[in-house]
């Protein structure tokens, strides 16, 4: 079968399993987000559980990956098995990190068979992440910076890169399946970062609404852009002189924005990480031992790259970097190109301060987003089928 001929939702010819029906799928993801955040073992054995049922369920469906997929695939279970003998012998725990690629891996592809409801599923998931969100911001003392306490051992960068991550999946698709921005939602993201005192999550959740925006406009005649633009500039204006000076002055003095775009902890950990490194170690991934990383930050790098890096060397850390690039582009059409390649580029960025993808449970969405753009051929608007596009067709932002 090749990539074209996928269905956008599986059962065509055939009887549709149950777990591939949007309410299975919004669980499973879900559980992602939770277990990742809180690493609560039952939350972690649950999603393992039904992960593993989903991959189970319909592992004679793998046989209809399409080349270019068979190829990335075999690229990473190479790279993974070649560097794998020497990542247990330095911490056996990278064993688990394995497990958790894998199953990652192998969940991504099996959301995808029914692409649909892998969309539906997403968005379900956002948006019950921002309901919970801004329930928990509005009860909350915002100078007090409310999500440092939501969960234990769990920062407030944690929690909006995880958003950031659930936004950019959720937009991607919609864009891919009915050529619709998601700007509400992308707003809502936005104003959650502003209030979790993020820094790198603020300047990812506002480049993904200039996307959206920028899309959105790139389809109006040019009369509707020219007065979309001074409608925005008297709105902004407006706006800048009610209450622009308290909104300049909460986020200078509650958001990491107001300190600038430095960040010497980080920068520590980085500099710590790479003077580990000499000819052997650029190979297999470097120890944290002696650094910061382990004895200020408890052995998290704040970075998914020196994570990458320190857990399967630099082959791992490569092939996750170009899997972006095996991306057959060609099938798709430019703006589907353009927005698709500008939201991971973002998640990529964003990925950089906050170790959230690359052998996490988060990988599910990195993959899910690759295997759709992978696995499609997008159409020109004018010949989208709207009437079967994401249902919620009175929102055409979200």
């Amino acid at each position: 079968m090749t990539s074209a001929a996928i269905p956008l939702a599986w059962g065509q010819g055939g009887h549709r399993p149950s777990l591939l029906t949007p309410w299975p799928m919004t669980a499973l993801l879900v559980l992602a987000v939770l277990a990742f955040e809180t690493l609560h073992p039952l939350l972690l054995v649950s999603y393992g559980t039904l992960a593993l049922a989903f991959v189970l369920s319909n592992v004679r469906r793998f046989y209809a990956m399409s080349a270019v997929q068979k190829r990335a695939v075999a690229l990473l279970l190479s790279v993974l098995a070649l560097m794998m003998p020497i990542a247990v012998f330095r911490e056996p725990a990278a064993l688990a990190h394995l497990l958790v690629a894998l199953l990652s891996l192998g969940a991504a592809y099996t959301l995808t068979l029914n692409l649909r409801g892998y969309a539906t599923a997403g968005r379900r998931c956002l948006l019950l992440a921002q309901i919970f969100l801004v329930t928990y911001l509005l009860t909350s003392d915002l100078t007090a910076l409310p999500l440092e306490n939501l969960l234990e051992d769990t920062s407030s960068n944690g929690i909006t890169a995880a958003l950031v991550l659930l936004q950019v999946n959720h937009s991607t698709l919609r864009f891919l399946l009915a050529r619709r921005t998601s700007i509400a939602t992308s707003t809502i993201t936005l104003a959650i970062c502003i209030a979790g005192y993020g820094r790198g999550s603020i300047i990812a959740a506002l480049m993904i609404l200039a996307i959206n925006l920028f899309a959105l406009v790139s389809w109006r005649s040019a009369g509707a852009v020219v007065l979309g633009m001074f409608l925005a500039v008297v709105i902004a204006a407006s706006a800048v002189r009610t209450i622009g000076g308290e909104a300049v002055e909460f986020i200078e003095l509650h958001t990491k924005i107001g300190a600038g775009l430095e960040d010497e902890p980080r920068q520590r950990m980085i500099d710590d990480y790479l003077e580990q490194i000499d000819g052997a170690t650029a190979f297999s991934g470097a120890s944290y031992r002696g650094t910061s990383i382990e004895s200020d930050f408890n052995g998290n790098p704040h970075n998914s790259y020196i994570r990458a890096h320190h857990l399967f060397g630099l082959p791992y850390l490569v092939v996750m970097l170009i899997f972006p690039l095996l991306i057959p582009w060609r099938r798709h059409s430019w703006p589907v190109v353009a927005y698709s390649a500008s939201a991971l580029l973002v998640l990529l960025m964003r990925s950089f301060t906050e170790p959230v993808l690359f052998a996490t449970l988060l990988d599910v969405f990195f993959f899910g987003i690759w295997f759709s753009l992978a696995g499609t051929r997008s159409l020109p608007r004018k010949a989208l089928d709207l009437g079967s596009s994401i249902r919620h067709r009175g929102c055409a932002t979200l």
